[in-house]
């Protein structure tokens, strides 16, 4: 697990791919271990041990992100692996981009979870 994590933290600014390869590591990793992948408890043991670099995905904030953003098309190197924790990651990357351009400030990725939890409070409303 630490070279899976490690991966990730060697880059000051991770890049999609490296977080997404990380993402389906863990998950193959915990179906080895358990026999179940659950790619929602592997993003957020990903977000717990490097919270720069990887949005919480579950049901809660796949909700919010359909609700906020348009579906996005995938570069080739994060097409390949495979992933739909590679889609949310770009959507959330969108909005990230799209709520820095509006406050004028950089945000990191626990504040995009906090805002997709409230979007998804508000469509629960």
């Amino acid at each position: 697990m630490d070279a899976i994590l490690n991966r990730v933290r060697a880059q000051r600014h991770p890049k999609a791919e490296t977080v997404v390869a990380a993402h389906t590591a863990i998950v193959k990793l915990f179906r080895w271990i358990s026999g179940h992948g659950n790619p929602s408890l592997a993003s957020k043991y990903l977000h717990f041990h490097c919270p720069r670099a990887a949005y919480i995905c579950d049901s809660r904030a796949l909700t919010a992100i359909r609700r906020v953003t348009e579906p996005v098309r995938l570069p080739s190197n994060l097409k390949k692996l495979k992933n739909p924790y590679a889609s949310f990651f770009m959507r959330c990357e969108v909005l990230k981009g799209a709520l820095e351009k509006l406050l004028k400030r950089k945000l990191k990725p626990r504040d995009v979870d906090k805002v997709l939890l409230a979007v998804y409070e508000q469509v629960r409303a």
